[in-house]
């Protein structure tokens, strides 16, 4: 395990989330990390979530300097251009499990990507696997050239788009946080089915 490798023993289970540059990892039981982001680049600068405040020193050793080379960037295809999005410094990730229409998991064809909007501007884009995976968000960071991408308190909007069907399909969950800049979030499953709320109800006498 490359983060068990990477991360001490006595530090691992007081992280909960890592962030690189377009890449995000979870840890949802004690070692059992999911999202993009396989392994530690010495040359990469880093965001960690931890429990508590705590001093650490990341030891690079030449050992692993050396392995790194031989790790891919990405475990996934490369995005499609019409998904290509800009790199922002401000980036949160939402992790999703699955995609379910009917309350019934969707079939994974290796073809089908989530593509995450703000302000119909695409922000993000992630294979879908079969894994859970993170689906980047960027933000707004000052640059034109994320112009309407996300900003505190906006609350972005998926969907699935199908390379062998060319359908984009509106994506929903219940209850999306709102954008935070530098934040993980796990919102389990997106629905094909819209999520309807009620904003009123009424009883009548039997």
């Amino acid at each position: 395990d490359v983060y068990k490798r990477q991360i001490p023993d006595e530090y691992e289970d007081r992280f909960y989330g890592v962030i690189g540059e377009g890449t995000a990892t979870l840890q949802l039981t004690e070692g059992n990390w999911v999202g993009s982001l396989t392994h530690f680049n010495n040359l990469k600068g880093y965001w960690v979530q931890v429990d508590e405040d705590m001093d650490f020193n990341w030891n690079i050793t030449e050992e692993l300097v050396r392995e790194s080379r031989n790790y891919k960037t990405s475990i996934f295809k490369p995005i499609p251009d019409e998904f290509m999005y800009a790199q922002s410094t401000q980036q949160a990730f939402y992790f999703v499990e699955d995609i379910s229409l009917n309350e019934q998991s969707i079939q994974v064809t290796g073809d089908q990507w989530i593509v995450s909007y703000c302000n119909d501007n695409i922000v993000g884009s992630r294979q879908l696997t079969g894994d859970i995976i993170d689906i980047p968000v960027m933000g707004y960071d000052g640059y034109d050239n994320t112009q309407g991408f996300c900003q505190s308190g906006d609350v972005p909007q998926f969907k699935l788009y199908d390379a062998n069907t060319g359908q984009n399909t509106e994506l929903y969950h219940q209850n999306t946080p709102e954008w935070e800049s530098n934040q993980v979030y796990m919102i389990g499953s997106l629905s094909i089915d819209e999520i309807v709320i009620p904003d009123q109800f009424n009883l009548s006498s039997v």
